[in-house]
């Protein structure tokens, strides 16, 4: 995982329920951009805020998209 990669966050084996961007990656924590959030957390919120996730408590899938110039 590095900055600029993208998390879908899983609720069950086939339903993804959350994205965002990571910002930075620090042992088990993320910091990370997302849209539709809260101060709460919810996925249905009304901001877009800096988050800090717990890879331990979160089920993510992480996407790194490499540019060719």
């Amino acid at each position: 995982m590095k900055p600029g990669d993208l998390f879908l966050l899983q609720r069950s084996k086939y339903d993804w329920i959350h994205t965002g961007i990571i910002v930075s990656c620090k042992g088990a924590v993320l910091e990370t951009i997302e849209g539709n959030t809260n101060y709460q957390g919810s996925r249905n919120g009304i901001a877009v805020m800096k988050r800090t996730r717990n890879l331990q408590k979160s089920r993510l899938d992480v996407f790194s998209l490499d540019t060719f110039i």
